[in-house]
């Protein structure tokens, strides 16, 4: 609880939890993948729109977080990239933006437009790295 409510009362953070900005926000959509299409489902921690820009958050309760952007889990980034896939077509011309918000610190870190395409093509078997 406590850990939460640092988050919450830091003004870093401020922009995720305004009026702006929703939780819960369910998604299902269908991706094409390597030339395959894949259903996706999830559900979006925080969601909220800045201008013209959609930000998409995850809070992740990890006891050790990551040390740095490039020790993200495989799987935090995939999850990202698969929500940032099924927002795109429903938000034409805008930029989704994708978060992950480690509790335990807290720590933000912004995956880029590179991490996720990444992500991706691991999710595709293209890459043979993580």
């Amino acid at each position: 609880a406590g850990r939460i409510l640092t988050v919450l009362e830091e003004p870093q953070f401020a922009a995720l939890h305004d009026q702006n900005s929703q939780a819960e926000v369910s998604i299902m959509g269908t991706i094409r993948l390597a030339g395959q299409e894949f259903a996706v489902t999830g559900r979006i921690d925080r969601m909220g729109m800045l201008g013209e820009d959609v930000f998409v958050l995850d809070y992740k309760t990890n006891l050790v977080p990551p040390a740095g952007q490039t020790a993200i889990p495989f799987a935090h980034r995939a999850q990202m990239a698969l929500y940032r896939e099924v927002l795109k077509p429903i938000f034409p011309g805008k930029t989704v933006h994708c978060l992950l918000l480690y509790t335990e610190g807290p720590y933000l870190y912004s995956l880029s437009d590179e991490d996720l395409e990444k992500a991706l093509l691991d999710i595709s078997g293209q890459s043979t790295t993580h």
